[in-house]
């Protein structure tokens, strides 16, 4: 597993050889590497970081609400998940764990705002700090 995995990686299954492949589920087996969705794996270090690769697990997801706020300084809250907001037509099974609150909307809104933001090592869609300040006041009753 040693060249297969480094300590920050997320690791898509269409990306291995044959070989790789084995050497991932025997990891997989032996708790080194932990399944987040079909075809979908990361290694425990990289489920330590405050931020996870959002594009692999939800893909056309957008970080959203908390998870932004909480990248901007916006808040001293610490998000209880990822705020993805996804298109609202969508049907998508997230991991149980790193866990994920999704924010269904209309596909206009979900471009609204959008940028790409490189975060410890990741390109995650975000939305800027506009959107988010009008998102913390169009969602203050929930806040």
């Amino acid at each position: 597993m040693q060249g297969l995995i480094s300590s920050n990686f997320v690791l898509k299954t269409k990306d291995l050889t044959p070989w790789q492949a084995k050497q991932l589920q025997r990891a997989t087996k032996n708790g080194e590497v932990v399944r987040l969705r079909n075809g979908v794996y990361a290694t425990l270090d990289s489920m330590a970081n405050t931020i996870v690769d959002i594009a692999s697990i939800v893909p056309n997801g957008v970080l959203c609400l908390w998870s932004a706020w909480s990248i901007y300084g916006l808040t001293t809250q610490i998000p209880d998940a990822f705020y993805v907001a996804v298109e609202r037509s969508r049907k998508l099974r997230t991991p149980e764990f790193p866990r994920f609150q999704l924010v269904f909307q209309s596909k206009k809104l979900l471009s609204i705002g959008l940028t790409v933001e490189e975060i410890q090592g990741y390109s995650i869609p975000i939305y800027d700090i506009e959107r988010c300040v009008c998102d913390a006041v169009k969602y203050r009753i929930k806040i």
